[in-house]
């Protein structure tokens, strides 16, 4: 967004820095509210998101049905997050932020699961790899038991879901104002940079990232 014009009376503390919700607080760029290359990034952002939906849903549905948990959850998160980026794309389009609609309701939810997705589709590949290491380990070829499929997913939900639902109840004291709103990318919560964030929404991710390289050393 534009920098704002000397002596401008802010409702907002936060609305100098682009950190805004509602539209009498926004401040955008003058006519011509588009060009060229911001329709050749709604293009290909609307193009490629049709394409992994798409894409994304078939093996979501074959791993569903081979009891691949950590698989089906990866798939279903990228499905989620992806179907928000085409709609924010759409929706926002250009930077005539006069006649943006304030996304109430659509951006709260984002602003509170929108890291929360994130970090359940990174935390699914560590649970992947854990999963496999597991298999990798047993002597002998086994057919798991209903039982044993069930305490499987349960365990692999907790590791998954642990961090994430962790964020979502953190969120309104990890966040400055409401949410901001920005063209394309649409609607993000925007994070106090304290140890909160630091330790609850950063660190989470490289570790299991680091974590799900040391499981995949385990199937050499």
């Amino acid at each position: 967004m534009a920098s704002p014009a000397n002596g401008t009376n802010y409702h907002n503390k936060w609305a100098a820095f682009g950190f805004t919700t509602t539209p009498e607080e926004r401040i955008g760029p003058g006519p011509p509210y588009t060009h060229p290359a911001l329709q050749v990034n709604l293009f290909f952002r609307v193009f490629l998101g049709f394409l992994s939906l798409f894409v994304t849903w078939v093996p979501a549905r074959l791993l569903w049905r081979n009891g691949e948990f950590a698989g089906t959850v990866m798939c279903v998160t990228l499905l989620i997050i992806n179907g928000m980026t085409l709609i924010n794309a759409l929706i926002w389009r250009n930077d005539n932020v006069e006649t943006w609609w304030a996304g109430y309701g659509w951006c709260d939810f984002q602003a509170y699961f929108q890291f929360g997705l994130h970090t359940a589709f990174n935390v699914s590949m560590f649970d992947i790899m854990r999963s496999l290491a597991g298999k990798v380990a047993l002597n002998r070829a086994v057919t798991p038991t209903p039982r044993e499929r069930r305490r499987q997913r349960i365990v692999s939900a907790l590791v998954i879901f642990t961090f994430p639902v962790i964020q979502v109840l953190l969120t309104y004291f990890a966040t400055i104002g409401r949410y901001n709103v920005s063209t394309l990318a649409g609607c993000s919560p925007v994070y106090y940079p304290n140890w909160l964030y630091l330790v609850f929404y950063i660190l989470p991710t490289p570790a299991y990232a680091v974590g799900a390289g040391i499981m995949a050393g385990e199937l050499k």
